[in-house]
């Protein structure tokens, strides 16, 4: 394989509403809807992540981690939500835990999941698999640390630290409140 594949994998990915539309159906609600949010946050989805997309199915949920959504337009919250400026050391290297350190191959991200939204993903994969494939869990980075989703009840959302700044908190359970419009940790209550 071509090292440098993943260049023109990102070349070649749809970023536009007309690009978009040539591969599902849009209303003119929707495109007005996306054209409006891809100002905000640019759209980048690979042609390999296009190919997984049922167009039939709006619930896909490769659809819903790659083409934006509505709760996007939500500007709250930080954009730098696992505290990549405080411990970025130099380009392409982070340096967060004392026994770990990060390379970032490139600076740019093919696809945003909110936090709700990723965490039904999972849960709806997991569902479609057996044995030891159900063990994946969904982990996040913050600031504080590497946070798994460990679940939702009633009205609260469930986390545990895999990784943190601070030593003490490793392996350490927490809950916030739910909101479903919530992008990030830190817009959680």
């Amino acid at each position: 394989m071509n090292p440098m594949a993943w260049e023109k994998e990102l070349e070649e990915s749809i970023s536009t509403i007309a690009q978009l539309g040539e591969y599902m159906e849009l209303t003119p609600k929707e495109e007005k809807q996306l054209q409006e949010i891809i100002e905000i946050h640019p759209m980048r989805i690979t042609q390999y992540y296009m190919s997984l997309i049922d167009k039939n199915d709006p619930n896909d949920p490769i659809r819903k981690m790659a083409v934006p959504s509505e709760e996007e337009l939500n500007l709250l919250g930080s954009y730098d939500t696992s505290g990549e400026q405080e411990n970025t050391k130099m380009p392409g290297l982070q340096h967060k835990y004392a026994q770990t350190a990060l390379i970032l191959a490139t600076n740019r991200c093919a696809t945003y999941v909110p936090l709700y939204k990723g965490y039904e993903i999972v849960e709806t994969a997991k569902k479609k698999l057996n044995g030891h494939s159900k063990r994946f869990k969904y982990i996040m980075s913050h600031q504080t640390g590497k946070i798994e989703i460990v679940g939702i009840m009633d009205e609260y959302i469930y986390f545990k630290y895999h990784q943190a700044k601070d030593y003490d908190d490793i392996g350490k359970f927490f809950k916030r409140k739910l909101n479903k419009t919530a992008g990030w940790l830190d817009e959680l209550d």
